[in-house]
């Protein structure tokens, strides 16, 4: 789940808070007498207005839910909270108007009709956050983010994953195109493995050579290397073959060739 129960958590709490402040303000506004004689009066708007701004959050919100799905820009849940809390808010106060115009009455009316629309936005903002969209909040609103850098090898010659094709396939586990971007995974949003980085790729290491040398700064590790989690300016190479016949003088040659751009991207040289 990662990030994802606080950050749905944390909409909700926006949403609601949006919600109750929104009646607050109307309430304040009527006791004053602002808006005790204007017709069809939303706390955002008047008539049309009310009515235009409700469609336009929840046609923003419903547009951003979607476009997430394609794993690229998203809104914060902040903006979304709003513009849900916003649009939800407006159309139960012109439900209440309408009632109210037709003489339609039953106990608590008002309260009753504020908390269906409170529930419907709620589970609008879990729809918004939760679920297969969850990932992508993540990926584009945690501070998390390190860069590794990455060379294989197969039979001793270097396959290059740094491809246009591979740039950004992967909101969380990516390459950026760009100066000092050559051969530099991002890790963006949350921990992933390195096998996860394969995954984004579709790249099976077992369709290449049966036996590998997995190297981690210089180490060479006996772990599996899609179960390694990376951290921030690793070095990971991965060094294959049919037959497994490496020699210590292959893989020192071939890990010299690491570049230190992660360094860079990581701003810490």
């Amino acid at each position: 789940m990662g990030f994802g129960i606080e950050w749905i958590v944390y909409a909700i709490s926006i949403y609601i808070a949006i919600f109750i402040i929104l009646i607050l303000i109307k309430a304040i506004l009527k006791h004053l007498g602002y808006i005790k004689d204007i017709p069809d009066v939303s706390a955002i708007g008047v008539g049309g207005v009310g009515t235009l701004s409700a469609i336009l959050g929840i046609c923003l919100a419903c547009s951003s839910a979607i476009v997430a799905s394609f794993g690229f820009f998203f809104f914060p849940p902040v903006i979304s909270s709003l513009l849900i809390g916003i649009s939800v808010f407006v159309i139960s106060d012109l439900v209440i108007k309408q009632i109210d115009k037709h003489n339609i009455h039953f106990l608590m009316d008002n309260f009753i009709i504020n908390l269906s629309f409170l529930v419907i936005g709620l589970t609008a903002v879990f729809l918004l956050y939760g679920g297969n969209n969850e990932d992508v909040v993540i990926a584009h609103t945690s501070p998390y983010h390190i860069h590794a850098d990455f060379r294989m090898f197969i039979e001793g010659n270097e396959l290059n994953f740094y491809t246009p094709e591979n740039i950004e396939k992967d909101p969380f586990v990516h390459f950026h195109d760009g100066e000092f971007e050559q051969n530099v995974i991002h890790f963006e949003g949350k921990r992933e493995t390195l096998g996860y980085f394969f995954n984004t790729l579709n790249f099976n290491i077992s369709n290449f050579c049966n036996y590998y040398a997995f190297i981690v700064n210089g180490q060479i590790l006996t772990i599996n290397y899609g179960n390694y989690i990376p951290d921030d300016l690793d070095k990971l190479m991965i060094s294959c073959s049919k037959e497994g016949n490496f020699t210590f003088e292959q893989l020192k040659y071939e890990y010299s060739t690491m570049t230190n751009f992660s360094c860079k991207q990581s701003k810490k040289c």
